[in-house]
């Protein structure tokens, strides 16, 4: 018979500790591991960063991770969980994570399946707080969350079927997921052969003779805190970049009047900007679309030659050989930096604007006809997906009262 039970009528929970009372400082080279909250969004107990001595390992006993537990995404990317191996290393969760410890009516593989159900999470994300970071609620609220709760053969039962319906289903979703990157690498080397490749026409050039001017972003002193608005003209960083386009909707942004001080950085239609820090190698054109637009710091712009299509001055710096080139020569230690000197000493074949255009004509095609096969795989695995949270609600409901 099945029982409608709260999930603190079977399970302990365990909060991570205050923040203040593991630092980093009391970290150590080796010893007790930290389980952080990747370990329960990655579904992995292993690669950790922190240790703590034994010393303060025994201080904390009560936050000791033990086989079988249920480890949980607390804060950001909530409810991401992680059952904890038998060989898995001994050690205390962090600030980040919930620990739960199933009592002897409920198979831990059972609630493991729960709680990545809909039936779960909706339960959870009515009781989140925090508005930019979502935090998971008080213990208390969490013990509140009802499961439907089959005799303890039964759930066994339930956890055989569903680990056996969905290795199959996992199974396809793999090949949909190959067949992706397969596809995504096979227009890769297409494009890579036709933008790099030598022709009749070919002439070897470095990438500093096909450009007018280079400019490098400001330094950060030249806009302060006070000049950024709420609406105005998007300043452009690395990380307003994405597949070629701008997504300024979030960039910061700053005065016309502010802009038109440093007139130099207003890129204008047909120039390529390209990151510099951080996401390094991240280009765009910046489009014909009557915006303006302003180079950051952490950018630079590339102003084409009139013997140089923009376009095809992108797929050359977009292409495998030049972003290996610049990750080669790539400078800095903590964050990799663009070398300006590696970049305009890459050479790169160069045709003719006609023959340009001819190359970018047949990249269109290839990418045209690769798109709805794509498209079909993407939206195969998503269905696939879906039918694996409708079998697990459908199992985890079943002749429940």
């Amino acid at each position: 018979m099945w029982k409608t039970v709260k999930l603190g009528d079977v399970c302990d929970f365990v909060r991570g500790p205050f923040g203040g009372s593991l630092k980093k400082n009391m970290f150590s080279e080796s010893g007790y591991a930290v389980y952080e909250q990747q370990h329960a969004i990655n579904n992995q107990c292993k690669d950790f960063r922190y240790f703590i001595p034994k010393q303060k390992f025994d201080e904390m006993r009560r936050f000791e991770v033990k086989s079988g537990d249920v480890l949980m995404s607390c804060s950001g990317t909530i409810g991401k969980t992680v059952i904890v191996p038998i060989e898995a290393p001994v050690g205390i969760i962090n600030q980040a994570l919930l620990k739960i410890t199933p009592r002897k009516t409920i198979d831990v593989n059972y609630l493991s399946y729960f709680m990545s159900s809909k039936l779960f999470s909706n339960q959870l994300m009515s009781t989140v707080d925090g508005a930019a970071i979502q935090n998971v609620a008080s213990v208390k609220i969490l013990k509140e969350i009802l499961i439907f709760l089959p005799p303890l053969s039964e759930q066994q039962r339930i956890v055989a079927k569903l680990d056996a319906t969905f290795a199959e289903i996992n199974a396809s979703i793999s090949l949909e997921k190959k067949q992706i990157s397969a596809l995504t690498s096979f227009q890769n080397k297409l494009v890579e052969r036709l933008v790099t490749s030598a022709d009749v026409d070919v002439k070897v050039s470095k990438i500093s003779d096909l450009l007018d001017q280079i400019i490098t972003g400001p330094f950060g002193s030249a806009l302060h805190k006070a000049d950024y608005v709420s609406e105005g003209i998007p300043v452009i960083n690395p990380q307003d970049i994405s597949a070629g386009c701008l997504t300024s909707t979030k960039a910061k942004k700053i005065s016309e009047q502010k802009a038109n001080s440093l007139s130099k950085y207003v890129m204008k239609p047909s120039d390529i900007v390209i990151g510099r820090r951080g996401e390094m190698g991240r280009c765009a054109i910046i489009p014909d679309d009557g915006n303006d637009y302003f180079c950051g710091t952490g950018c630079m712009i590339l102003r084409p030659k009139k013997t140089v299509n923009p376009h095809f001055l992108y797929e050359l710096l977009s292409s495998q050989y030049v972003k290996n080139a610049l990750t080669a020569g790539a400078v800095g230690a903590t964050m990799l930096n663009l070398n300006q000197k590696v970049l305009l000493n890459i050479e790169v074949n160069v045709r003719t604007l006609e023959k340009q255009q001819d190359v970018l004509n047949e990249l269109s095609v290839i990418r045209q006809n690769l798109k709805p096969l794509q498209r079909a795989k993407q939206k195969k695995s998503l269905e696939l997906n879906a039918l694996k949270s409708a079998i697990l609600s459908q199992e985890l409901q079943s002749e429940a009262a």
